[in-house]
């Protein structure tokens, strides 16, 4: 099994990459390459975590394509983000307040991304999920989801049909 680890943080990555080295485990891959442009080939890893990556990228859309790509057909994405807090409460509104200042300090961390809709919306039908309060952390990034997901049937077919549609294409240009 190939296990693919997406990180934000250089530093992190580096460490992980260091001791995955340090006990000879070579089917876990810690890449260093931007979340929304995976360098990798398509349906390569058994499972893609991402651990608060979704709130920073640029492109959360494209970031988890990216993952739609790089997972293997019956691979799991686990996930652990910190994501907005339930619409109508004060915390949530206090999220909208202080997104854009929040933004500049925290290296374009969204307070107010709604994740969990995104990776729906993404494709993914998600098996398991805990909501829960990051603790010790600022009370506006405290709500936060883990769990994981996986492929849904229509990606499935939409993939399977498009690569079919694209190797018809090339055989009638090829003859």
């Amino acid at each position: 099994m190939n296990y693919f680890f997406l990180s934000q943080i250089k530093i992190c990555a580096d460490n992980y990459l260091k001791k995955i080295k340090q006990s000879a485990k070579d089917n876990i891959h810690i890449l260093k390459s931007s979340a929304e442009q995976i360098d990798s080939e398509n349906d390569t890893y058994d499972f893609v975590f991402l651990s608060l990556v979704c709130c920073s990228v640029k492109d959360v859309n494209l970031t988890l394509s990216e993952i739609k790509r790089v997972l293997k057909p019956d691979g799991k994405f686990i996930f652990l983000e910190h994501v907005a807090a339930q619409t109508g409460t004060s915390r949530r509104k206090w999220q909208g307040r202080l997104n854009g200042i929040w933004r500049l300090l925290a290296g374009n961390c969204h307070l107010n991304r709604e994740t969990e809709k995104s990776i729906i919306e993404a494709g993914f039908s998600i098996e398991h999920i805990k909501r829960e309060s990051l603790r010790k952390a600022p009370s506006i990034v405290r709500p936060t989801i883990r769990g994981i997901a996986s492929l849904t049937q229509e990606w499935f077919f939409y993939k399977f049909h498009f690569l079919f549609t694209f190797k018809s294409l090339s055989l009638t240009k090829t003859i």
